[in-house]
């Protein structure tokens, strides 16, 4: 087959050239942009029937007139020992608020957070609500107990990473540096803006930006390693042309299938697409022209080279990028959105890019002809030592290290394997301690600089820790009116019974129907003044409790109402995700008698959505791990037909996993000891994915040189001469790929992709210059002495 394809190849290489240019460009004339094909977002990549999720469904069908899907909070604060003085206050409420109403698009007496605005959100709303410290109703809830911070809040009405909030928050940025040019804000007042629309901004610009760079530090350092180890301009620019053609087309090709709504797309996919797709296809473009350098040296013209390049490697290539894509492919039966797609988006561009290897490499090939090999000439030396007193060129040298590696590999193989596999195991060990050691701080990803995280840490320094991110508990039951005095009496009962047990089940307050402003006894006071005035606002926050806290929406109206927990701890943490489902059940236990039957509670919010983001995430790491392994045991036995040896070259791989994971996780604590809560959550499952895939690429690679060699001496001298020549290409393509893969970490502004793109680059290289060269060929010599032992003693007898 490929010995065809090969032919075919060389004699039309110029029909392949036109073809693939000008499906470029037929492609780039007829395919949307990324941007409006690629979605945004975190939690609406959840299974749809999560319970968040299903939450999120209650809560806006029982609270239409109450949308919030995400928010902009601006923090005010003023340091000084006497807090926020009455100047400060009256800025919000005569300069601050009427801006922000007009930037909402509403009228005044809409927008100013008022109890009794009940109409529903238009279609085309982006802020519901704004809400600051004079609203009659919760207004006093933000102001922080030292007095010396207050919140404006900005309700959403779209998902905390939507495109359609950009304009809004953009507008309010805007907004208070023109106050400032105007001298217009009071003088050491600090203003800061976080919330969930502002995270999710940082988060989509953060990985935009990062996707831009990365393919550009990608192709800048794949181009620059290459030209080290070739050392030929043309040759090295061959695989880069290949790449850069099959990543467009592969791109272009996926925009237009989502906008078909075939597949979907998240914004990012990109960038780890190309990563995947460069690293790998350098090691492919390398093999292809080494091998064409070879036929080059046993005096072959230039067609058949390159037709007898395809046709000894072509299989190799086509079995290790198989590997790959039904690796990283099993990424598509993973529950969480944004794995599924990577998972079809990666699989789907390497396969385009194994077809330009295959065509378009061999095509620029002919294109080029000698001129490729400029200034170097066009053969190898010869595999072997090379002489004493012979002059030597780097590349010889190299040869030479390699035929030395081999040599002594071969006199002590039990010596070798028995050190390397005791270095790697306590950090193999560390790895295995630390597996389920993640981070799931959607804050902590960003880059510190980010409007949003410097927001979160003000806040953080006046409001108890909860405040940022509150759980929604939603009780939904037919057969009770929560507006009744039965219905009040049982949420009455909730919140006491779960106020009362507030330290087991870390709660800092909870407000309801019967405790609007909380459960705090040391809540702030409600109102001061005269019996006229304290009246007045007592009416008005029951008026917003009733309509707050219980639906009066349609058949749910007075059958479902809502508590608001104030966690006292970070509801963005692993401690909070620990405790969530105790929490659960621990409300659930404490369901007073007259609600325990026909009760159904859920329970919404980014603690909710983090915690469904932490049970899909493990559940898919145990299925996709298991279906990887499995998918390469299989494609490894079809090839190799030796199954101990196939489950060998697999355990290494997994060894070379968990040795990296455990020294990612050593490296990036010793970077920050004191911040450091762990890895990102799709570190070790992206990590294992493409590190199992790529790791066996360079197994096929290494053990069909050795059965090729093999076939032409014996088994022992078949493995060190296979290990003298993949060495050097398997050297050079991990350098290669572990210096692309760098660039996720180089370029990548979020956490995950400088923790992936280390990550990578080190298991690259482990599996590279320790793994392949020692612990496979170590195996294979043991086996072959044993075998020629029993052999030898069974003649013998």
């Amino acid at each position: 087959m490929f010995a065809f394809l090969g032919r075919t190849v060389s004699r039309f290489w110029l029909l392949i050239l036109v073809g693939w240019i000008a499906l470029l460009i037929v492609l780039r004339m007829v395919s949307p942009p990324w941007t409006e094909v690629a979605k945004g977002g975190q939690f609406s990549f959840l299974p749809p029937n999560s319970p968040s999720r299903r939450a999120d469904e209650l809560f806006n069908r029982a609270f239409p007139h109450d949308l919030l899907s995400s928010s902009i909070v601006i923090v005010v604060s003023r340091e000084s020992s006497g807090g926020l003085q009455s100047h400060d206050l009256q800025f919000i409420t005569e300069t601050v608020k009427p801006r922000l109403t007009e930037i909402a698009g509403r009228p005044e007496n809409g927008a100013d957070g008022s109890s009794n605005s009940k109409s529903k959100v238009s279609e085309n709303q982006v802020i519901s609500r704004i809400r600051a410290y004079d609203d009659k109703g919760v207004g006093v809830l933000l102001k922080s107990r030292d007095r010396h911070a207050t919140l404006v809040i900005l309700e959403m009405t779209n998902d905390f990473a939507s495109r359609k909030n950009n304009p809004a928050i953009r507008a309010v940025e805007n907004l208070f540096d023109e106050l400032r040019r105007q001298n217009l804000i009071p003088a050491g007042l600090s203003i800061e803006f976080t919330g969930s629309a502002v995270v999710g901004r940082d988060i989509v610009v953060a990985s935009e930006d990062s996707a831009a760079a990365i393919q550009n530090w990608t192709i800048a350092l794949a181009a620059g390693l290459t030209l080290i180890v070739f050392r030929a301009p043309l040759l090295a620019l061959i695989p880069l042309i290949t790449l850069f053609v099959a990543m467009d087309v592969a791109l272009k090709l996926l925009s237009l299938l989502a906008r078909a709504d075939i597949i979907g797309l998240f914004q990012g996919v990109e960038a780890y697409s190309t990563v995947v797709v460069y690293a790998s296809g350098i090691d492919y473009g390398l093999f292809l022209i080494s091998r064409f350098r070879e036929e080059q040296g046993t005096a072959v013209d230039l067609a058949g080279g390159v037709g007898n390049a395809v046709a000894k490697v072509g299989a190799a290539i086509a079995a290790s990028a198989a590997t790959e894509i039904a690796g990283i492919g099993m990424l598509g039966f993973a529950d969480f959105g944004k794995f599924h797609e990577a998972g079809i988006a990666i699989a789907f561009s390497l396969l385009i890019m194994l077809l330009a290897v295959l065509t378009l490499t061999p095509a620029l090939l002919r294109l080029t002809g000698p001129a490729a090999f400029w200034p170097l000439g066009r053969t190898l030396p010869a595999t072997g030592a090379i002489p004493a007193g012979t002059t030597t060129t780097r590349r010889d040298r190299f040869q030479e290290l390699w035929n030395r590696i081999s040599i002594a590999v071969a006199r002590r193989p039990a010596t070798y394997w028995l050190l390397t596999t005791a270095g790697m195991i306590p950090f193999a060990v560390v790895g295995i301690l630390n597996y389920n050691h993640l981070n799931y701080d959607l804050v902590a990803n960003l880059p510190r600089g980010a409007a949003s995280a410097r927001g979160m840490t003000l806040l953080e320094r006046h409001f108890a820790p909860g405040a940022a991110g509150p759980v929604n508990v939603l009780i939904e039951n037919r057969s009770i009116d929560f507006r009744t005095p039965a219905g009040f009496s049982a949420l009455q009962a909730l919140t006491d019974r779960a106020y009362d047990d507030r330290q087991s089940l870390q709660i800092a307050n909870i407000r309801s129907l019967s405790a609007p402003l909380g459960s705090n006894s040391n809540a702030p006071e409600l109102a001061t003044g005269g019996l006229a005035e304290r009246l007045l606002t007592a009416g008005a926050i029951r008026r917003f409790a009733e309509s707050y806290f219980v639906s009066d929406s349609d058949s749910l109206a007075g059958h479902v109402a809502r508590l608001e927990l104030e966690l006292s701890l970070d509801p963005f943490s692993e401690e909070a995700l620990d405790l969530f489902d105790g929490l659960q059940e621990g409300l659930r236990a404490r369901l007073p008698e007259e609600l325990k039957s026909g009760s159904v509670l859920e329970f919404s919010g980014s603690t909710s959505s983090l915690f469904d983001l932490k049970v899909v995430g493990a559940r898919d790491r145990t299925r996709i791990n298991v279906l990887v392994v499995v998918s390469v045991l299989i494609i490894l036995i079809v090839l190799l037909r030796r199954v101990v040896l196939t489950i060998y070259l697999v355990l290494t791989v997994l060894a070379s996993y968990l040795v990296t994971l455990g020294v990612t996780f050593l490296a990036f604590q010793a970077l920050d000891p004191a911040g450091f809560s762990g890895l990102d959550w799709t570190v070790p499952l992206f990590l294992f994915t493409v590190l199992v895939a790529i790791g066996e690429d360079y197994n096929i690679l290494l053990i069909t040189r050795v059965h090729e060699e093999q076939a032409q001496s014996d088994p022992e001298q078949g493995v060190v001469r296979g290990l003298e020549r993949t060495g050097p290409i398997i050297s050079s393509c991990g350098f290669i790929m572990a210096g692309t893969f760098l660039s996720l970490a180089i370029a990548g502004q979020l956490a995950q992709m400088r923790q992936l793109g280390f990550a990578l680059a080190f298991g690259v290289l482990l599996d590279t210059f320790l793994v392949r060269p020692i612990l496979v060929p170590t195996y294979l010599l043991l086996v072959s002495r044993i075998r020629a032992e029993r052999v030898r003693k069974l003649l013998d007898f």
